[in-house]
C-alpha cells in the first residue's frame, strides 16, 4: 500500500467519524480572544468617552463569545441587552461593576466568567439568561442586586462566597438553585 492511499483512507475514516458522531472526536472550543477597546469600537461596540464604561455591545456581530477588554471598569446599563447569539462572556479583571440589566435577555448565554475584581452585580444583571447553568460569585463581590439572576431557568449551580453582604430580593427567583441560596443565606428572600 502506498502512503498516499493510507493517508486517503485515514482522512476518510476521520471525516466519517466526525460527520456521524462516531468515535471519540470532540469539537475544540477556541478561547475567546480579547481585543482592545479601539478594535472593539471599529466593530461598532460603544464605550464611554474615557473608555472605562462599556455602553453597548453591537448586536449585529455574529460572535458567540466575547471578552471585555482590559481597562473597562464598568459594564453599563443594558450593555448586552437581548444579545441571544452570545453563549459565553469573559469579563476582564479591570471590571469592578456589572451594571443594572447588563446582560438582560441574553437567552443563549451559558457561560460567564466573573473575575475577583468585581464588587457589585447590579439589579437584573443576568435576568432572563435562561441557559446559564452555573456561576461562581467571587469573594470580592459584596452586593448582588435585586433580581440579578431572575428567570435563569437552567441555573442549577451557584457558588457564593462569604464576602457577599447583600443579596437583593428575588436575586435568584425562578432559578433551581434558589433553595440552596436561601439555606446558605437565611436573610435572602
Amino acid at each position: 500500500m502506498s502512503k498516499k492511499f493510507l493517508f486517503a483512507m485515514l482522512a476518510a475514516v476521520l471525516t466519517f467519524g466526525a460527520l456521524t458522531g462516531c468515535g471519540k472526536f470532540k469539537s475544540v472550543k477556541k478561547p475567546i480572544k480579547a481585543r482592545t477597546v479601539a478594535e472593539d469600537e471599529k466593530l461598532g461596540i460603544k464605550f464611554s468617552e474615557d473608555k472605562k464604561i462599556l455602553l453597548r455591545y453591537n448586536k449585529k456581530l455574529r460572535d458567540t463569545g466575547y471578552a471585555v477588554p482590559d481597562g473597562v471598569a464598568t459594564i453599563g446599563y443594558r450593555a448586552f441587552h437581548e444579545c441571544p447569539r452570545l453563549t459565553s462572556v469573559t469579563i476582564s479583571s479591570s471590571v469592578t461593576t456589572i451594571g443594572e440589566e447588563a446582560f438582560d435577555g441574553c437567552s443563549g448565554l451559558t457561560s460567564v466568567t466573573i473575575p475577583p475584581s468585581v464588587k457589585t452585580i447590579g439589579k437584573g444583571a443576568f435576568h432572563g439568561c435562561y441557559k446559564l447553568t452555573s456561576v461562581t460569585i467571587p469573594s470580592s463581590v459584596t452586593t448582588i442586586g435585586e433580581e440579578a439572576f431572575f428567570c435563569c431557568f437552567d441555573l442549577t449551580s451557584v457558588t457564593i462566597t462569604e464576602g457577599v453582604t447583600t443579596i437583593g430580593n428575588g436575586a435568584f427567583a425562578e432559578c433551581p438553585c434558589e433553595p440552596a441560596v436561601k439555606k446558605q443565606f437565611p436573610y435572602y428572600r
